[in-house]
């Protein structure tokens, strides 16, 4: 029996330390988007390596407990969707348990052709997260004739880094 009673904690803080987190730890934190594949077919190896420039990009955010910190992606994902030009509708935003599943997808909002659709797949610790990102845009091909298609795969890996910078 006293056996039992030393060891009842210890499975206790076992089971607690392998649940994933709810959240992660607010502070500053870096997020680092690398672009893996483009997958363009009709665009300049040029505009290509353009695209893979700017979608490649490190970013340092300060997650504050009160704001962000059950999903810091929301802010990421808000910024690049701030495009006036842009309807967008999410259909899974999952950021809890340890687990990022995002689905959204944007048309034009004057009624042009083209989309955008984002698919983000993930796990997250309370200091580091990984997940993969899948972009698929249409557009009208500014030469004219038929749509112009982008594929593009990401990793964001995300850390937590210091606290927030102090006003």
């Amino acid at each position: 029996m006293k056996r039992l009673r030393i060891l009842l904690p210890l499975v206790a803080l076992v089971a607690a330390c392998a649940r994933p987190p709810d959240r992660i730890q607010h502070g500053r934190w870096e997020l680092e988007i690398a672009t893996t594949e483009i997958d363009a077919p009709g665009l300049p190896a040029e505009l290509q390596q353009q695209a893979r420039a700017a979608l490649n990009q490190t970013k340092r955010e300060c997650v504050t407990p009160d704001n962000a910190a059950a999903n810091p992606l929301r802010v990421f994902w808000e910024q690049s969707t701030s495009n006036p030009g842009l309807t967008c509708q999410t259909s899974e935003n999952v950021f809890s348990g340890g687990v990022i599943r995002f689905r959204s997808s944007c048309r034009n909002s004057d009624g042009t052709p083209g989309q955008l659709r984002v698919a983000l797949d993930g796990r997250y610790e309370a200091i580091t997260l990984l997940a993969s990102m899948s972009l698929n845009a249409e557009a009208p091909n500014p030469n004219g004739s038929g749509t112009l298609s982008v594929r593009t795969r990401s990793t964001i890996r995300g850390r937590r880094v210091g606290d927030c910078a102090r006003n």
